[in-house]
């Protein structure tokens, strides 16, 4: 059964209508492979990966070969012309539908199809490649590796720089998470957060000092009450079990699909880290209820498709870290976890417990590991690394040295291994570059959303408290889901919050979090 698309009946809009059928289908295509790639990662055996890997390869050339084709460029062309001469005869959202579709083929087509396979090769191989070398801990075996993978980015990118006007190939890669996103945007972000993060990091340390230690938690939170209450608290968000589902994995957390079909990994081990748990519950559910509110008419067609990676990052770490780390959202936790279970009382389960766990400092060399304000300051370290690597300013061979004497810089500390670090995260191993500046970006997004919301509802503390999130979503329905991609990432953070993106509520979020400052 094909996706129903609604027809324009003007008879000039034949090629957009094309168009839209065309697209619907691609969606589907989409679809099928964000599914496949969950799948991989959950009820496939071991044994098929390599196979999984190859379909997943063939799926996405596919897309690619019935993107570029000569039908395509003609129809987008003359429905971009039909936009030209009868602009009041095309909507707000067919104008944003047609640019959302020539991006997808622009972004395509910039790139010959030698490189375009060669891409999606180095990021399936880039996988096997880094699971191994960290396995082995074998920076010096991998290193060629990245090599090549940083040559074929900056080629491909080479091509796109041309098409897309940008100033480097940094640049380039940003747009392809946010295109309303500059390299003077990070560059801006990263030199007025470094000395403050520094600053809060310093009071925050002596500060501690004088703290009681959190307890740690008695492991005694089996799977299924786990999983008992992360059902609960996505429920409460507004979670539609009739159009996603939600799978405990022991390896990484993810979250996809499309608005009738959602599927969510989110992490569990008996008896172990609950509080894990609940941050991909928080993270990878508001990622599935964004995508759950995406506007319904617009289904199969690029304008009502999952927003931009800035944008849809922003909302998650607003539920995850913003909200999630607070004291009234541990307070709720407790409450609602206690009712179910009440075994769970009195083990260091209690919300102000809870707060001093979640909000403590953790510095670790692995980002995975760190809290809140150690990450942001990883991320900034990261961010300026990646840019040179891509940019030219730095080679490879002169990695380890540069993260260690950026390590000191930011931290005060020489790592022992700054090669072993360098394998934490797949991300250049796959060629998945541009990625941290997204999120950094998010990440301040997330507080500016943070500062909207109770503005404008003074009383939503007290509303989740009590388990009572209908003011939050309703809040980001009209905001932001309902919007679905009618303009860019940092536009819609932009117009939700009522000012352009700084780096000051994320600085006031910090010091209220570490230092019980009021700002």
């Amino acid at each position: 059964m094909k996706p129903a698309v609604q027809k324009t009946t003007d008879s000039a809009k034949e090629p957009y209508n094309n168009l839209k059928h065309f697209f619907a289908h691609a969606q589907s295509l989409f679809h099928i492979k964000s599914i496949l790639g969950m799948d991989m990662m959950t009820n496939m055996p071991r044994g098929g990966l390599a196979q999984r890997i190859n379909d997943i390869a063939s799926l996405t050339k596919r897309i690619y070969a019935e993107t570029i084709t000569k039908q395509v460029q003609t129809a987008l062309e003359s429905a971009e012309s039909d936009r030209e001469k009868n602009p009041v005869a095309w909507s707000e959202w067919d104008k944003r539908n047609l640019e959302e579709m020539r991006w997808m083929y622009d972004n395509l087509a910039a790139v010959p199809p030698e490189l375009f396979l060669a891409s999606i090769r180095a990021s399936n191989e880039g996988r096997l490649r880094h699971n191994d070398a960290l396995k082995n801990n074998d920076w010096n075996g991998v290193k060629p590796w990245l090599k090549d993978v940083i040559e074929l980015t900056r080629r491909s990118l080479t091509y796109k720089q041309k098409l897309f006007g940008t100033r480097s190939h940094y640049e380039t890669l940003l747009r392809g998470y946010a295109r309303d996103m500059s390299e003077k945007d990070i560059d801006t972000l990263l030199d007025k957060m470094a000395s403050p993060l520094r600053s809060i990091m310093d009071e925050a340390v002596e500060k501690r000092k004088s703290m009681p230690l959190p307890k740690k938690l008695e492991k005694s939170f089996s799977r299924d009450e786990q999983l008992e209450l992360f059902n609960k608290i996505l429920a409460d968000m507004g979670f539609d079990f009739d159009r996603g589902s939600i799978t405990t994995t022991q390896s990484a957390a993810a979250a996809g699909g499309h608005r009738n079909e959602t599927r969510m990994l989110i992490r569990s081990q008996d008896h172990g880290d609950l509080l894990t748990g609940v941050e991909d519950t928080l993270y990878q559910g508001a990622k599935c209820v964004y995508i759950q509110g995406l506007p319904e008419q617009w289904l199969y067609q690029p304008v009502g498709n999952t927003p931009e990676i800035i944008l849809i990052d922003a909302h998650s770490l607003l539920m995850e870290t913003m909200i999630g780390h607070s004291p009234y959202f541990l307070t709720y936790l407790v409450n609602t976890a206690t009712k179910m279970h009440p075994h769970w009382a009195s083990k260091g389960f209690d919300a102000e417990n809870l707060y001093r766990l979640k909000n403590a400092l953790r510095p670790a060399a692995n980002e995975t590991d760190a809290d809140e304000l150690t990450r942001l300051m990883q991320k900034t370290m990261r961010v300026r690394i990646e840019k040179d690597l891509i940019n030219g300013a730095l080679k490879v061979d002169d990695l380890p040295e540069r993260w260690a004497a950026d390590t000191e810089k930011t931290f005060g500390i020489r790592p022992k291994n700054p090669a072993q670090e360098l394998l934490q995260s797949p991300a250049w191993y796959t060629g998945r570059f541009g990625y941290l500046s997204a999120t950094l970006l998010a990440h301040a997004g997330a507080a500016q959303l943070e500062d909207a919301l109770f503005s404008a509802n003074k009383n939503l503390a007290g509303q989740i408290e009590k388990g009572d999130f209908s003011g939050l979503m309703k809040w980001l329905r009209t905001n932001l889901y309902e919007k679905g991609r009618l303009k860019g990432g940092l536009a819609l953070i932009e117009d939700a919050s009522g000012h352009k993106l700084t780096e000051k509520p994320l600085l006031n979020h910090l010091r209220r979090r570490f230092l019980n400052e009021k700002a």
